[in-house]
């Protein structure tokens, strides 16, 4: 994995990234002689929390009406 210095890396930034998403290999950039980041290609982009199951789940009747006490009743104790 090759290293970089801060000033090393912001004077040749744009042409790192491009070889980074290139290659997919990672660079450390130091700061003070001591490694502070490791620069790597993006991962997949994560699922969203909401709609993951769109199209996966069906709704059987009305889900929007509250319940009635018949139902209650009708339940086994």
């Amino acid at each position: 994995m090759e290293t970089f210095s801060v000033s090393e890396f912001k004077a040749k930034c744009l042409a790192i990234i491009e070889r980074i998403v290139r290659t997919g290999e990672a660079v450390i950039v130091t700061k003070n002689g001591e490694a502070a980041v490791e620069v790597r290609r993006a991962g997949p982009k994560p699922r969203a929390a909401f709609g993951f199951a769109r199209g996966e789940v069906t709704v059987l009747g009305d889900i929007v009406s509250p319940t009635t006490e018949d139902l209650w009743e009708s339940l086994p104790e």
